[in-house]
């Protein structure tokens, strides 16, 4: 668990598509509304670094499915890749 301190904290993940209740995808989309984008940069040919950071664009996006459709895509599990 994360303890409280003074500052912000940058938040990494790189995920592809997830599934969650309503409810969590709204609380989500609340916490998304109030983040901002960051960046850190190095130039390695002169090793200045900088660090970047900007008002976010939406990049959450969320779409409803059905009940069937999730529990067939539950069953279905993780595609293999051949």
């Amino acid at each position: 668990m994360l303890e409280k301190k003074e500052g912000k904290c940058i938040v990494s993940a790189s995920y592809g598509d997830v599934v969650m209740s309503p409810e969590d995808a709204i609380t989500l989309l609340e916490i998304y509304s109030r983040t901002e984008s960051y960046e850190h940069h190095t130039n390695y040919t002169t090793k200045e670094e900088s660090h970047h950071v900007w008002d976010s664009p939406n990049l959450v996006r969320v779409a409803s499915i059905s009940t069937a459709l999730y529990q067939c895509a539950k069953l279905a599990g993780k595609r293999e890749n051949k």
